[in-house]
Order: C-alpha cells, then structure tokens, then sequence
C-alpha cells in the first residue's frame, strides 16, 4: 500500500464501500500491559484489495486496554479510502486458580465514513493457554449492525491460532480463521470463507531506545470455494511503557 496516498486519505476522510474481505485475521490474545502506549499498523492484502488499521492504543491498567483505530481500505479502481473509524477495548477477567487459561473480553464499535452505513458492534471471547513452548489462542466473535439501515441479524466467527516460542523475541506458528455464520442460518461450514496458514511473529529492541518493536506475518490459503484464494498479512507495532 501506498503509505503518503494512505495518509492523505486520512486527513479527507473519504467513504468506501464494504471491504470484500472481513474475517477476524488478527487473533488477540486477552493481555494488557499497564502504562504502555502502543502505535500499530495492521495491513492485510486479499481479492486486489488491501485493509489497513492505523490504532494508537494505551495500557490504563493491568485489566483494561482501549485503542483508537482507522480503517483505510486501498483497491486499483478507487485507491485508499478511509472506510471506518472504530474504538475498542480489551478487557482482562480474573482468572480463578482452577482454571487452566487466561481469558477475557473484546468489545469494538465501528462507525463507517460513508455517509448512511451502519455503524457496527463487534464482541469477542478471548482464551489463551501456554503448553510448554507452545502458544494458544481463541477467538470467538460475534458481529451486530445497529442503527438506520442495520442488518436484522448476528454474525459469528472464529479465529485460532498456536505458536511454538523458540525464544523471547520469535515464534513460528499456525493460524486459521473463518465464518461460523449467522443468527438466521448458523452453520453449513463448507459454504463459508475459511483461511488458514503459517504465521511468524517476533519482537526487537534498538541499542539505546527504550522501547520496543513487535511483528506478525502470515501467509493464509482459503479452503472453500467461498473463501479468497490467500490472504497476506503484516502487523508492525511500536510500544513504549510510561
């Protein structure tokens, strides 16, 4: 993605229609580190289109998190557009000594920059787990539009993802994601869009800064007829804790 033509639609502000490509690809984990300010780019390339969010987001304590994000989408017909402006929160839950995961909650609220479009909410259930050097993670999402125009119906998806840590600073892993369907026809799987693929994620630190730069990407092929032939996803993200 051109990055001066993406900016400049930032400070526009120009609608575009819906992305052709919505799956959960980016799979969270339910983690908040107190006191530290995160900057991300999270860019995902499917169908001739590229999505990417731009989120500034900030540690208020050790159970909440919230962000700020835009979404700009970029297509050959139109070129980069912004296409939502969104507020999200993560939220940790007391983890009870039996129970063998950390778990916790997503909740987002889009409003879309074309004029006229619904705005949506979106809640997820994060899970995640280590198993030795292994890294668990589950999404699982649930999908509303609301006011004027809404759609009169729930969609639900998932996200996973395991991730094997060779050392603090890279992993390789696996990760797959996909619609599970709606409140008025859950289910018929094959019908749906599926993705799945390797990941590789890692984190570096630069000789006299005291901060920190994170990556995550990966490579996902579709599995159904509905689904798009792959997917390209490159998350870069700067943290610094106050």
């Amino acid at each position: 993605m051109r990055l001066p033509l993406a900016l400049l639609a930032l400070a526009l502000g120009s609608g575009l229609a819906e992305p052709a490509f919505a799956l959960p690809i980016k799979v969270y984990a339910p983690k908040v580190e107190a006191g530290a300010l995160e900057v991300e780019a999270d860019t995902i390339h499917a169908d001739d289109e590229t999505e990417t969010r731009f989120e500034l987001g900030y540690g208020v304590n050790r159970w909440w998190r919230a962000t700020g994000v835009v979404e700009v989408v970029d297509t050959a017909s139109a070129g980069p557009r912004v296409q939502a402006y969104t507020v999200e929160n993560v939220i940790v839950l007391p983890r009870p000594a039996w129970l063998p995961f950390q778990w916790g909650l997503y909740g987002e609220y889009e409003v879309g920059a074309r004029g006229g479009a619904p705005d949506k909410v979106e809640l997820k259930a994060l899970f995640s787990g280590d198993v030795g050097k292994f890294e668990n993670r589950v999404n699982l999402v649930a999908e509303r539009e609301v006011g004027a125009g809404a759609a009169d119906e729930t969609e639900y998806e998932y996200a996973v993802q395991t991730r094997y840590k060779f050392n603090d600073d890279v992993a390789l892993g696996l990760q797959a994601s996909g619609d599970l369907g709606t409140s008025e026809r859950f289910g018929h799987l094959s019908d749906l869009e599926h993705v799945v693929g390797p990941i590789v994620a890692g984190e570096f630190h630069l000789p006299g800064v005291k901060s920190e730069f994170e990556f995550e990407a990966a490579y996902l092929v579709g599995v159904t007829d509905k689904s798009p032939d792959d997917v390209v996803r490159l998350q870069v993200e700067w943290e610094k804790k106050f």
